[in-house]
């Protein structure tokens, strides 16, 4: 049967989100007067190094058979899975200056595997649920805008202004995984570090592909795509529990904006993640996963694998 209006429909809300995603990192470059030149490159680098590569992953995962978000959704978890695999082979041949060019041609092989392999994704979704969950992610950056990119102004350092000196520690991490792996606690030479490896490593490596310096890579482009994943895991995991469209929508505003019972979810929701953004992301879709896996009785070697991340 032939299923050009279900493909179409795929490429067309990657197209919605790519154009959001381009939009917000100008528009956050011209706010905050940073380089237009590192927007550019930051919105290229999360499309050819993180999106195609993970849209490869994702078709050869079995993920194209289900719905366009879904596929979206699995398409940046597996990208930046293979971001960490990236940065490890980089640290073990000590080729950092040339992570650009080994990201590159992983882009080509995929935009070729992608080009052989195109997406069979079914639709159960409309145009307007894309647009809907474009409006909550663009409310959920908002806020990490504000409470991050425009609350601690590093740029004005020598002013009278406010640090998160967690975020800081945070952004120390990553800027010793980008030195070498395993990696020192550069605060305590010597001691080796075990924590808070995940995001790190998104943030080195991707200032070691884009030549970005960290501290602008963590105050102004890290909380993105983490924004985004949030909400389309959410949305993910209540379309496979409800089938009422306006409780899935209702149900991802309570949770990402009305948990509000402890400072440890908004804090490091909205204000410095340390990877729980991710984390919150990857539980909701492994959560969904499992749903699937147990509504089919499919427990096929790929998903338990993809369970389990």
């Amino acid at each position: 049967m032939k299923k050009p209006f279900f493909k179409e429909t795929f490429y067309f809300g990657c197209m919605i989100v790519q154009l959001f995603l381009f939009f917000l990192c100008l528009l956050n470059g011209f706010l905050c007067e940073l380089s237009l030149s590192d927007s550019l490159i930051y919105f290229g680098f999360q499309l050819l190094g993180i999106f195609i590569p993970g849209l490869a992953l994702a078709i050869l995962s079995g993920r194209d058979r289900n719905s366009g978000i879904e596929l979206l959704t699995w398409t940046y978890v597996l990208g930046l899975a293979l971001l960490l695999a990236k940065y490890v082979l980089v640290m073990i041949l000590h080729i950092s200056g040339f992570a650009w060019i080994m990201s590159l041609v992983i882009s080509v092989l995929s935009l070729y595997f992608i080009y052989r392999n195109q997406p069979d994704c079914r639709l159960d979704e409309k145009l307007y649920d894309w647009i809907v969950l474009m409006i909550i992610s663009l409310a959920a950056i908002a806020v990490c805008f504000f409470s991050v990119s425009l609350a601690n102004p590093v740029f004005n350092i020598t002013k009278d202004t406010y640090l998160n000196k967690d975020f800081l520690f945070w952004i120390g991490n990553s800027i010793s995984f980008t030195k070498s792996f395993p990696v020192e606690d550069f605060r305590l030479v010597g001691i080796p570090f075990f924590y808070h490896y995940f995001s790190s490593i998104i943030v080195a490596i991707s200032s070691m592909i884009t030549k970005i310096e960290v501290l602008e890579l963590s105050y102004h482009y890290s909380y993105l795509i983490p924004c985004v994943l949030m909400v389309f895991s959410a949305y993910t995991m209540l379309k496979k529990m409800v089938y009422n469209r306006f409780l899935v929508y209702a149900g991802i505003l309570l949770i990402l904006f009305c948990e509000g019972s402890t400072v440890f979810i908004t804090s490091h929701l909205y204000f410095c993640s340390f990877g729980f953004d991710y984390a919150y992301a990857l539980a909701m879709l492994g959560m969904s996963l499992l749903i699937e896996m147990e509504e089919k009785q499919d427990f096929d070697f790929r998903n338990i694998f993809l369970s389990s991340l």
